[in-house]
């Protein structure tokens, strides 16, 4: 969502409100990822068509890389999806 705001110029509590939905989500486990340790997620945008929005993830405990993350995003109208829910 962070990025859609800034590709708008906004800021990122503004209205309208911008809200997404994990379309997918996928988990690569490189080694073990250890407990009590500080984890380091690097993110970035790799591609948007449409509503749909592609993240790529790494998790890195210290200097070592644990997992890769690749996800889809997709833009919502939440108003809309609430409107439908109560209407199903």
């Amino acid at each position: 969502m962070a990025y859609h705001y800034r590709a708008e110029g906004r800021a990122p509590d503004s209205k309208p409100r911008i809200d997404c939905v994990t379309g997918s989500l996928g988990v690569k486990y490189l080694k073990p990822t250890p407990m009590g340790v500080p984890l380091t997620l690097k993110a970035r945008v790799d591609g948007e068509v449409g509503r749909k929005t592609r993240v790529l993830c790494e998790v890195h405990a210290g200097e070592v890389l644990t997992a890769l993350g690749d996800s889809i995003f997709v833009r919502v109208d939440t108003a809309q999806l609430a409107a439908a829910a109560r209407n199903a």
